[in-house]
């Protein structure tokens, strides 16, 4: 799995935004995401480093240099945005998974706060966090969106008025709890079958080694397993249990 985040020179960006008056990068799709976990960070001072958002999605579609490209942007209750996330996975990915600290720019205005994930265009050239990089984001396509509220969770945040969250769309699909998945490791290349000991999804659905998927199933005898997102089976043998946190700050990957 190919997996990075962007962070362009200046020179670039100005470049970029120059050809943006006469050329408008298309939306390519995703075919889905979810977000997988959010960790609020009770430390936080209520802007910067609030918390730590998870989200898997499937790349579809070559939005340019053979990625598929989503962002994921936080705003508060009163509609102001906060940090700007692009990131590229491969375009035949499936489960591509990535996990980053969130937070506001400025103070926000109201609880409770949104995490969206937008399926977008080529951010190449694009600051994240620049006018022109929310402007990107905000144009794309909305995947899936996950609110929460701080106030418990954020001491900093209590302080807040409480306003009504906006749907902004359709959600995505919903991740069981953590008491009806298990997140596993993949240990080698293998292709999603649509049932046990069944037929391939199609020639794209291939789970790559050092991936992590959620499993929300198995068969009888435990040795198939249904994972999350991908719309199939795999060999129970391909796999080994993680920790929740697989990937993340508090439990670095180690597979290679």
């Amino acid at each position: 799995m190919f997996l990075r985040r962007l962070n362009p020179p200046l020179l670039l960006i100005i470049v970029v935004l120059l050809l943006a008056a006469t050329h408008t990068q298309p939306a390519a799709a995703a075919a889905n995401g979810v977000f997988t976990s959010f960790t609020p960070n009770a430390a936080s001072g209520c802007i910067f480093g609030i918390g730590n958002y998870g989200i898997q999605v499937n790349g579809t579609t070559d939005d340019g240099g053979g990625l598929d490209y989503v962002a994921v942007i936080l705003r508060d209750a009163a509609g102001n945005y906060g940090d700007n996330d692009f990131w590229g996975a491969g375009a035949t990915a499936v489960g591509a998974t990535f996990s980053d600290a969130t937070g506001f720019n400025s103070p926000p205005a109201a609880r409770p706060f949104t995490l969206e994930l937008y399926d977008i265009g080529s951010p190449v050239g694009t600051s994240a966090d620049s006018p022109a990089g929310v402007a990107l984001t905000r144009a794309g396509t909305l995947l899936t969106s996950y609110t929460f509220d701080p106030l418990t969770s954020i001491p900093a945040c209590a302080s807040l008025p409480l306003l009504s969250a906006s749907a902004p769309g359709s959600p995505g699909p919903v991740l069981p709890g953590p008491e009806d998945r298990n997140l596993v490791l993949i240990i080698g290349d293998i292709g999603i079958s649509d049932s046990p000991n069944g037929n391939p999804v199609n020639a794209d659905a291939v789970l790559r080694r050092c991936q992590t998927v959620f499993v929300i199933g198995e068969n009888e005898d435990a040795t198939w397993y249904k994972v999350f997102l991908m719309g199939g089976w795999i060999p129970a043998a391909a796999t080994i249990d993680v920790p929740e946190d697989y990937g993340q700050a508090t439990f670095p990957a180690n597979c290679s």
